[in-house]
This record gives structure tokens, sequence and C-alpha cells, in this order.
């Protein structure tokens, strides 16, 4: 049972670090889940966004049985094809697994500061403001979902029951890979991560209410009444995101990445090549908000610069994944970003301001260990 701060975001965490299946599907699901618990015991909104953010991409990226796999895999197969690499990319995507520094230190970071407490900077002052004046935002915050929405109360002469939390989410979680499985024709590594999280979303939705009509919690009016409730109050989210991808697909049709690779390829040693590609990698998702993009455009890149440079394939590979989730954590327009403000109901430049130390933190040690990496291998 959970019974203070530290249970309630061990809470986020755990479910975070179990559900690997879509970036997106673990923000919302440990974002709803915990973020009752949270506000019960006086978690700052932006403390949750970070855990929500934390432990969705990077640990989608280090456990690759899901789309994000079946993307590197084919994005490292085509230089395969190419004569670019020999071996298969099964393999050199699990020979890099241990190389995703940032991943793993995002990871573990998010768990120390759980377990301890010990917040610095922006995320230390929203904590304090949180604990202290009891306030889960600043003042004059502009959370992503409306008060409204998160703070319905609870229906009179109805005992609680956790089945009913827990059952839509189940479902949520089961309709994935079913989802993935039905959108890849039978190869669930081929399956659409965008169109499996409608489905199971949509399916979670209708399972609750008849659930919930079933038990007479409420009418079905009703439960219509608080689905339209729900999404008016996620408009500006999908109005944000449209914005996102949309700067997205200028920066891609600038050919930004390809840019960037050109001023330092053939001009330094093989061994600073892990750290380059992970700097680049890193500005890339940041300046795009999509870790996808980035590795389509850098996995390449990336590959054929440590071929050229004579830099370690399998650090260079892991550089490329955790540059990509690194730069995606910073940006204000990475869907994960976004969607990770709207499940913990945080401002989302707060969410950003907050996370972006920490990133940069994570980023600098993981930064060390790829130079370390070309040095030594």
């Amino acid at each position: 049972m959970v019974k203070d701060k530290r249970g309630a975001l061990l809470l986020a965490y755990i479910t975070g670090l179990i559900i690997f299946i879509e970036s997106s599907i673990t923000s919302l699901v440990s974002g709803t889940v915990a973020r009752p618990l949270t506000d019960k015991y006086n978690v700052s909104r932006e403390k949750l966004a970070y855990v929500c953010d934390s432990t969705s991409a990077p640990v989608c990226g280090l456990i690759p049985l899901n789309g994000w796999g079946a993307m590197l895999m084919g994005v490292i197969g085509v230089q395969i094809a190419n004569g670019v690499v020999d071996g298969n990319s099964a393999e050199l995507l699990a020979k890099s697994l241990p190389f995703q520094f940032y991943s793993i230190i995002a990871i573990l970071a998010v768990g120390y500061y759980i377990l301890t407490g010990n917040d610095w900077g922006p995320m230390a002052k929203a904590e304090k403001r949180a604990s202290e004046k009891g306030l889960l935002l600043r003042e004059g915050a502009t959370p992503m979902v409306s008060e409204e929405a998160t703070a319905t109360p609870p229906k009179e002469g109805v005992t609680p029951k956790m089945r009913n939390m827990l059952l839509p989410v189940f479902v949520l979680i089961a309709m994935m890979p079913l989802s993935l499985y039905i959108t890849g024709e039978g190869n669930i590594l081929q399956g659409s991560g965008s169109t499996s999280v409608f489905w199971a979303v949509i399916t979670a939705v209708a399972f609750a209410g008849f659930l919930y009509v079933l038990q007479g919690i409420m009418s079905l009016q009703e439960y219509i009444d608080y689905v339209y409730q729900g999404i008016g109050a996620i408009v500006p989210v999908a109005i944000l995101l449209i914005t996102a991808f949309a700067i997205g697909n200028v920066i891609g049709y600038l050919e930004t990445g390809e840019y960037m690779a050109s001023l330092v390829e053939g001009r330094v040693s093989g061994a600073f090549g892990p750290a380059i590609v992970f700097i680049m990698a890193s500005l890339m998702a940041f300046a795009t908000g999509t870790s996808w993009g980035t590795f389509g455009i850098m996995m390449p890149i990336g590959i054929q610069m440590a071929v050229a440079m004579g830099a370690p394939l399998y650090p260079t590979i892991g550089a490329v994944v955790s540059g990509g989730i690194m730069g995606d954590h910073c940006s204000p327009i990475s869907d994960t970003t976004i969607i990770s403000s709207m499940a913990s109901a945080s401002d989302h430049i707060d969410h950003v301001n907050t996370q972006l130390p920490y990133a940069l933190a994570n980023g600098a040690v993981a930064l060390v260990l790829y130079l370390a990496a070309g040095f030594i291998m």
C-alpha cells in the first residue's frame, strides 16, 4: 500500500519500468495511475512529469521488444544490406544496449531522486512549494489538462474498488501487443505504434464504460459526458502535438541532419566518434522534437562515420539511441515530453524547465562515458 510521497512516486516509477510496449502508453499509464496519490501526498506535478518522462523512452530503448526495436533494427539492417557493416541487425542492436549510457543513467537517476529526495535546481523549488504550501502547480501555471478534468469529485454512494481502476488499465496494456500483432500482419515488431495506441485507448475507454454502467456506478449518458469532458481537456495537447510534428517535418525537409554530419565527418579521430555522434543526435532530437526521426537520420550517418573514422561500432549505435532520447527529454516540442506533461497534468514549460537540468547532468555523464568508450575500445 502507498503510504507516503516516496511510495506514490515509486508506483509511477515501477509502472514505467514494467510497461515497455510503447513510450506514450508508458507515460499515460504511469501518470494516470499515480497522479491521485502524488496529489494526495503533495508531490509537485513537475516531479511526477519527470518520473513519467524518464521511464518512457529510456525503458523502451533498452528493452526493444516493441516498435522501437523494429524501427532500430530496420535502419541498422539497411546499412547491412548496403554493405556498410556486416552482421545481423538484431545482434548489432543487442550488443549496443550496454552502451545506451544516457538511458541507463536517466533511469538510475530518477530512482535515486525518488528514494533520497535530494532534488536540486528548479525541481527542488517545485518540491518545496508543493510540500510546504500544498501548491502542486506554481501560481499562474497552465496545466496541460484542466483542473476540471483532473479534480472530478468522488461519486456519492459508491464504494471505491481497486478493480475499477486496474481493469481498464490492464485492458489498455493487453491491447497494445494485440494491436501491434494485427497492424503488423502477424509480426508484432512490424506493427504501427500510433495506430496500436489509438486502438488500445479506445478499447480501454469502451471497457471502462461497460464496467461502470454494468455495476450501476453511473448511467451511460453520465459516462459519455465524462468522456467528452476528457476529450475537451486534451484538445490543447493535440494542437501542440500537431505543431510539433509540423516543425519536425520542416527541419527534415531542410536536411539539417545531413548538414550537421558533414561538419565533422572525416575531420576528427575515430576515438571521438561515439561522443560526437551522441552530441549530434542530441542536438538533432532537441531541434526536431523526435527521437525516431533522429534515429532514421543519425543511424546511417553514425554507422558510416564509425566505419570511415575507425570508431567502435557498438558504442556509436548506442550513442545514436541515447542522443535521440536525451534531445527528446530536453525538447519542448517532443511528443513524449508533451504527453508526460499531459499525463501528470503539469504545466508543460514548467516540466521542461525542471527536467532540463537533470537531463543535461545525465547527458554530461553519458558524454564522458562515450569518450572513455571511444578511447578504450
